[in-house]
Parts: C-alpha cells; sequence; structure tokens
C-alpha cells in the first residue's frame, strides 16, 4: 500500500511538473536531472516553488494532444504567419554559444541568415562533425552582438515556431549571457515547438503510452518528402516551415 501510495504521489507530481514545462531526463544509469522548458536544469523544490509562486506559466495544452489537435494547431499556426528560427552551435555544454543562424518567415523568405563569430569559445568536435562549420570559416564572421537586434524583434514581435526549440531557446539564452545582453523575459516570448507537436502527429509513445517520442527533423521530413536541412540553419529553418504547412494540409 505504502509503496502503491509513493508510486501515485510521484505521477502527480510529475504531472505537475511536466504541465508547467519542467521534465525529467535520464542521465547515466541512475541518475535523472531536472531541466525547465528551455534545458535549464533546476532544481526539483525551485521548480516546484515557481509553481506555487506563478513565476512560472503552464504549458499550452496543445503540449499533450494527438494527431488531429497536432493537425489543428499546425492550420492555426501556419494562418498566424510565423517566422521560423534554427541555429548552429559550438556545443552543448552551458558554456557553448550561437555560430550560425537561419529564420524564414511565414512565405519562406529569408529574415536572417548569417555566421556568427565564436568569440574564443572553441568549437567541439562533434559539434563540428555535425555541421560542418569550423573556426577558420568565423574569422571574418560577424559578432553576435551585431546582428541580436534582428533576433530580438523576431523573438519579441512575432509567434517562433521552431524544431526542438527547447535547444535553440536555451543556446540563444546562453549567447546572450555570454555577450552581457538580456534575453527577452519569458511573458514577450511566443515560441512554439515543432518537434512536439511533430511527435504528436507521429504517434510513436514510450511503453504505457505516457508520452511521446520525440523525432529527429530528417525523420519528419523523410515522412512527407521535403528535403532535409543537413544541419545549415537557414536549411533546416525552411525544412521546419515545409514540415508544419505539410502537417496542416495532411
Amino acid at each position: 500500500m505504502a509503496i502503491q501510495m509513493h508510486d501515485e504521489m510521484y505521477e502527480t507530481e510529475k504531472a505537475l511538473l511536466n504541465a508547467y514545462g519542467f521534465f525529467w531526463k535520464k542521465k547515466g544509469e541512475n541518475k535523472f536531472i531536472l531541466e525547465d522548458r528551455y534545458g535549464d536544469l533546476i532544481d526539483k523544490m525551485q521548480a516546484i516553488n515557481d509553481i506555487k509562486d506563478k513565476r512560472v506559466a503552464k504549458l499550452p495544452t496543445q503540449c499533450y494532444l494527438d494527431r488531429p489537435a497536432a493537425i489543428l494547431w499546425a492550420k492555426t499556426m501556419d494562418i498566424a504567419r510565423p517566422m521560423y528560427l534554427d541555429t548552429e552551435c559550438t556545443g552543448l555544454k552551458e558554456k557553448d554559444v550561437v555560430i550560425q543562424i537561419g529564420i524564414k518567415d511565414h512565405v519562406g523568405d529569408t529574415i536572417l541568415n548569417t555566421l556568427v563569430h565564436n568569440d574564443g569559445v572553441p568549437i567541439a568536435k562533434e559539434a563540428q562533425d555535425t555541421h560542418h562549420i569550423s573556426e577558420d570559416m568565423l574569422e571574418d564572421a560577424p559578432s553576435f552582438t551585431e546582428v541580436w537586434h534582428i533576433v530580438q524583434q523576431v523573438l519579441r514581435c512575432h509567434k517562433v515556431v521552431i524544431y526542438n526549440s527547447r535547444y535553440d531557446i536555451k543556446m540563444l539564452r546562453q549567447t546572450y549571457a555570454h555577450h552581457g545582453l538580456d534575453f527577452p523575459s519569458e511573458d514577450m516570448l511566443d515560441v512554439h515547438c515543432l518537434m512536439r507537436r511533430y511527435a504528436e502527429y507521429h504517434g510513436e509513445t514510450y511503453p504505457g503510452g505516457s508520452s511521446y517520442v520525440s523525432q529527429k527533423l530528417e525523420k519528419a521530413c523523410e515522412e512527407f518528402g521535403i528535403e532535409p536541412g543537413g544541419h545549415d540553419a537557414l536549411a533546416d529553418a525552411e525544412a521546419t516551415r515545409q514540415l508544419l504547412i505539410a502537417i496542416a494540409r495532411s
């Protein structure tokens, strides 16, 4: 009975955290960490206190819906004429920064397509093997401080669709901080994660059916015959745009 009660309390607590954008992530065989909706580490009690004190907003209920709802969301989002954003970075760690940004508008016109100087942050081998951006390629690239106003305007004034928004928003926040810039507050952001919506559309669930399995952008593109971006920021932003339209029309 005690074990059953403990399990029920855990599931209730987990559901509460998930509803407000906090997710447990496995790190190692027996270790789990808690991340917020942007992929930043957070203490569990801090997360619960943020919820109690209303310092964090509840995620839209669409995050937990199925294929018909994902299609409806995509139709609604397409009508809203969002921007589409993607980044490539020096790596995945807390000190890594953005080194390429691509932004497309709702009809596919390019808003921003640029490499960004790494400002002394080394590019991890694993990252370079993925996006093939070398430090030599960044030698004459603009600093983030030269292009950040475009990113800022897009984030503050538009709905923004990103494939795996937790990753890109986290890396942008780190890049802002690296350059001493203030990242827009949460109430100014209207960011939507197409990776989660596609997971709902695709329908693959973890054992027990408690949540959907996230899929890579390449796999999602393959389902609809869309040219994958190949880890080029602008091409991935365009692939994201085409994917949302394809889901909306399915």
